[in-house]
Parts: C-alpha cells; sequence; structure tokens
C-alpha cells in the first residue's frame, strides 16, 4: 500500500507537472498571441490614419477642382472679349474722328454709335468694365506706363492720358490701360 502511495504520488507529481508545463505553453501561445494583437492593432491604427489622410487629400483635390471649375465657367468668355476689345477701339477711333470732323448730327455717326453701344451693352452683361484711368494714381495692376512727362498741373505718378483703355472682366483685368503718367 505504501507503494500503492508513493506511485499514486509520484503520478500526482507528473500530473502537477504536466499541468505546470502545460500551464507555461498557454501562458507563452498567449503572450505570442497578445503581441500578435497589439502588432495588429498597431498596424489597423496605421491603416486606419493613411486612409483619413487619403479621404482629406481627396476631399482638397475635390474643392481645387470645384474651384477651378467655378474659374473656367467664371471666364469662359474672356477670350472672345479679348477680341472684342480691339473692334470696340476702333468704335471710338470712328466716333471721335467724326466728332472732329464736325459731323455730329450725321445718320452714320449714330449708326455708330448705336452699335458701339450694343457693343458695350453686351460687354456689360459678361461684367467687363473700363478700367479707370484719368487723373488716377498710377496702378501697374491696371495700367502699362508707355511715357512719363513732366507735368505742373498733376501730382507726381498720376496718370494724365491714354492712349488705350484698359478693361476688367469681374475681378481680372483683361488688358491693361496703357497710359503716360506724370513725373
Amino acid at each position: 500500500m505504501k507503494k500503492d502511495k508513493e506511485e499514486m504520488i509520484e503520478e500526482i507529481e507528473d500530473i502537477a507537472e504536466d499541468i505546470k508545463d502545460n500551464m507555461e505553453e498557454e501562458k507563452e501561445d498567449i503572450d505570442e498571441e497578445s503581441t500578435e494583437l497589439d502588432e495588429l492593432k498597431k498596424e489597423l491604427e496605421e491603416k486606419n490614419n493613411r486612409v483619413l489622410r487619403l479621404q482629406a487629400d481627396f476631399d482638397n483635390y475635390r474643392k481645387r477642382v470645384e474651384k477651378e471649375k467655378m474659374e473656367i465657367v467664371k471666364f469662359a468668355s474672356a477670350d472672345l472679349v479679348e477680341k472684342l476689345l480691339p473692334v470696340l477701339d476702333n468704335f471710338d477711333r470712328a466716333v471721335e474722328e467724326e466728332m472732329k470732323n464736325g459731323n455730329e448730327d450725321d445718320g452714320f455717326l449714330e449708326g455708330v454709335k448705336l452699335i458701339q453701344k450694343q457693343l458695350l451693352n453686351v460687354l456689360d452683361t459678361e461684367d467687363v468694365k473700363e478700367i479707370e484711368a484719368i487723373n488716377k494714381p498710377f496702378d501697374p495692376n491696371y495700367h502699362n506706363a508707355i511715357q512719363m512727362v513732366e507735368s505742373d498741373d498733376h501730382d507726381s505718378n498720376i496718370v494724365t492720358e491714354v492712349f488705350q483703355k484698359g478693361y476688367q472682366m469681374k475681378d481680372r483685368v483683361i488688358r491693361p490701360s496703357m497710359v503716360v503718367v506724370s513725373k
């Protein structure tokens, strides 16, 4: 019986040893799985951050494209307006010449003025405005100085004469005024 007890104790110790070994293996497995889980969490967080950055980049791209699209629509007729400005200049010259020649009551002059007015109305619908220049301070954003002259009648850096009218469409200069500036 004593032998049976010793064998039983030995068996229990073996079983306890096996349980201990199994627990250590399980603990190692749990530690490995915990490490893997931490790595997966970190990888998921990195990918989530990447997705958020990509989404922000896409939103910025979409906004930029929308803004560019609005600019294109806003200034779609700018090229046509630029091509019409020399025609308007010629109408101005024709009216000025007829006025110089004393043909103010001439039917031809009235017809030219009507056409000129009609063209100005069309340009006005496109929000095209003449750049005011005479007696205004010179501004290189709106004026192109082609000459500087000494003047006792004007302060320095004031537009005294306009050789060619300038125009702007909405907030963009289509053609700067060609001007003479006092010094």
